[in-house]
């Protein structure tokens, strides 16, 4: 009585009189369901397929044979007669768990009056899987498995779109030197072998968040999002060091190689074309250097007959003439404290004014500003605009906002730096600790020594002092204990696609971990929808940044800000 609850017996008896010996001779999987979803009759062929026992099916929900929070299958049911066949695809859930994509074919009918429902079912795992092997054998390469070019300069697009956005983003492009000498000598099937076993290598080495592909021959190419020239260049030289080190056992030989790597920014709204161009630029200027070399494009090594505007020269005036002229501009992104909901935090973004009021971002410059000699003053700049800010700021207000303010690697190196920053706290009389001085994971790890003393000095001044894109470089948990931080910002790579990659949330939940066993606050970055914060939120993450919080700025907009 319970199963066959709503169903007339009479339809039952009726359906199965007339339809059984159908049913059973149909060659796929059949169901005859009421218009209400339950079942009237299976075939022995559905029986199995869900793994019922004979009979076990009639009277049951058939909503209850498919994965979904709701009925999937009741809202399809056709509820006349004349409505046309309908073909639909759900994922179907047998009795001990098992999941499988099938494909329905709905047909409705009328019998004794009563509009019933003939679903044929068939199983479309093979389907699928053929599917899913012609998109891989699309998107990668066949010889290592990588992506192929068509998929990196997919990728390459959409990543600089976003770092023409929030800056940040490089390439490399990689080759193998003398790689024909190599198939030359030792032939095609070792040449092949070689070049497999430098892709493992590579795809090894890099960090999760990024994307290796081969374009073909010997060629590779890495994007590293989010990455700036020095994080790429330090990735470049251990992935050069790695392979130049390295022996690969080939056909009874044991063969060597080595790599030339070029590696430019993105960020500047140059087509995809003129990315890899610059990029294998550099890499011939790497090939130039005697091989196994990291050179980094610069516009010197641009081919002659190029605009002389475009020249390291004319980018060493312009950032001379920017420091000079108060050329440079200071944006505001806020960060949200996310136990609280509330405001009190910014990081300071520099920009360098551009022609026709464009602002030039960070990635074009910074690069140019290092090997000029001018990043010093840059980061100088950025350190007065701050604590001014903060000291403006706590005038007009309750309570003085803290600000995060970047400095390069080159910086910390210069005593300087920190003098300065010790002698604007005492002439602004701000609280030190609203000051937080931020050095990128692989910038530190670089010259750790010199980031120890930096941090040092930092914390005697009651500074607080950010290890910035944490878990994106090549460092080691253990520096940590060595350094007197204060914060640790998780690089965004690991939370642009949080919601949907366990893996990225267990990277994030580890390094929630290590940050409280060393009593650190930690920052996401690139924080774009609410389904990130809440889960942030739900790990225990102090602070909230990127997009969803709110988009850098001219001001801290204090009004609105929560101070």
């Amino acid at each position: 009585m319970a199963k066959e609850n709503s169903i007339d017996r009479g339809v039952i008896e009726s359906a199965g009189a007339a339809r059984s010996a159908l049913l059973e001779a149909a060659p796929d999987p059949m169901l005859v369901l009421t218009s209400a979803g339950r079942i009237v009759r299976a075939n022995g062929k559905a029986e199995r397929l869900f793994g019922a026992a004979r009979g076990g099916l009639q009277g049951e929900p058939a909503g209850g044979l498919f994965v979904g929070d709701e009925d999937p299958i009741g809202r399809e049911i056709p509820t006349e007669r004349t409505a046309s066949e309908r073909r639909i695809e759900l994922t179907a859930r047998a009795r001990d768990g098992g999941e499988f994509p099938v494909e329905l074919t709905l047909s409705p009918f009328e019998l004794d009056r009563s509009l019933l429902c003939l679903v044929a079912i068939r199983d479309a795992s093979s389907r699928k899987q053929l599917e899913q092997e012609l998109t891989f054998m699309a998107e990668h390469d066949p010889l290592t498995g990588l992506f192929n070019r068509r998929r990196f300069e997919f990728e390459l697009s959409r990543e600089a779109d976003r770092a023409t956005r929030y800056g940040g983003g490089a390439l490399a492009l990689i080759d193998i030197d003398n790689f024909k000498r190599i198939n030359d000598t030792y032939g095609h099937i070792a040449g092949d072998a070689l070049i497999r076993a430098v892709a493992r290598a590579i795809a090894g080495r890099i960090r999760h968040t990024d994307l290796v592909a081969r374009l073909g021959g010997d060629e590779f190419a890495i994007l590293l999002p989010s990455s700036g020239l020095t994080d790429a260049y330090v990735a470049g030289e251990e992935l050069r060091c790695l392979i130049s080190e390295s022996e690969f056992p080939i056909d009874g030989q044991r063969l060597r190689a080595t790599l030339s790597i070029g590696i430019t920014a993105l960020g500047d709204s140059a087509p995809i074309e003129e990315i890899l161009a610059r990029a294998d630029r550099a890499m011939y200027q790497a090939k130039e250097a005697g091989r196994n070399h990291v050179a980094i494009y610069t516009e010197s090594g641009s081919s002659p007959g190029e605009d002389d505007a475009t020249g390291s020269l004319a980018w060493g005036e312009r950032i001379r003439g920017a420091l000079e002229a108060d050329g440079f501009v200071a944006h505001f992104q806020p960060l949200l404290e996310l136990s609280t909901g509330r405001i009190a935090r910014w990081e300071l973004l520099t920009r360098m004014a551009g022609p026709q009021g464009r602002l030039i971002p960070p990635a074009a410059f910074i690069g140019p500003a290092e090997r000029f000699g001018s990043i010093l003053e840059i980061d100088s700049w950025a350190v007065r605009y701050a604590v001014a800010t903060i000291a403006a700021a706590g005038r007009s207000s309750r309570r003085a906002p803290q600000i995060e303010v970047n400095v390069s690697a080159i910086s910390i190196l210069d005593p300087s730096l920190p003098e300065l920053i010790a002698t604007q706290l005492a002439e602004h009389r701000i609280e030190p600790s609203c000051l937080i001085v931020e050095l990128s994971e692989a910038a530190a790890m670089a010259s750790i020594e010199s980031s120890i003393a930096f941090a040092d000095v930092l914390a005697e001044l009651g500074c607080g002092f950010a290890l910035d894109r944490f878990g994106a470089g090549f460092g080691s948990f253990t520096h940590l204990k060595h350094l007197p931080l204060t914060c640790l910002k998780i690089d965004g790579g690991l939370i642009r696609n949080l919601p949907r990659s366990a893996v990225d949330q267990m990277f994030v939940r580890s390094i929630i971990e290590i940050a409280r066993g060393f009593g650190l606050h930690t920052v996401a970055e690139f924080v774009g929808d609410s389904e990130t914060l809440r889960l942030l939120g739900e790990f225990g993450v102090d602070y909230g940044q990127g997009h969803r919080v709110g988009r850098p700025g001219p001001s801290l907009a204090i009004g609105a800000g929560g101070l």
